[in-house]
């Protein structure tokens, strides 16, 4: 997967990952910054690598390291919130594990052609699995 300047592209061709990044915690260079992260890490690419790969051209190490402490901040957080609402009593073990398999499916569904009269069906599949968990 190549990360260089993908974000926007795929923000413009991707109709799925538009949708979930407005529905979550993390802003547009946040996601830009934690995807360039997450693959040139797994290759063994330098921060300077990494920092040249951003969509809107390099920026300082210190922004950079910013946005990704950013990100992961906001994903920590919000993976915490559902450890939280789970120790709770919020949702049970099924609920969970629906949304893992409502992942995988949205996983297969990336790079397809959706028609555009079964996207609302899939932003209504995420909505109500969002709403299961809120009561």
């Amino acid at each position: 997967m190549v990360i260089h300047g993908m974000i926007e592209d795929m923000l413009s061709k991707d109709w799925l990952i538009r949708y979930l990044l407005e529905r979550s915690d993390l802003t547009l260079t946040q996601a830009d910054t934690l995807m360039i992260f997450f693959e040139y890490r797994s290759r063994g690419d330098s921060l300077s690598g990494m920092i040249l790969a951003r969509d809107g051209g390099e920026v300082s190490k210190g922004s950079f390291d910013r946005s990704l402490r950013q990100g992961k901040n906001n994903i920590k957080r919000s993976l915490n919130t559902l450890i939280f609402s789970y120790y709770l009593g919020f949702f049970d073990k099924e609920l969970l594990r629906s949304l893992v398999r409502i992942c995988d499916l949205l996983l297969d569904l990336r790079g397809l052609e959706i028609p555009e009269s079964r996207l609302k069906e899939v932003a209504d599949v995420i909505e109500e699995a969002c709403n299961r968990f809120v009561g």
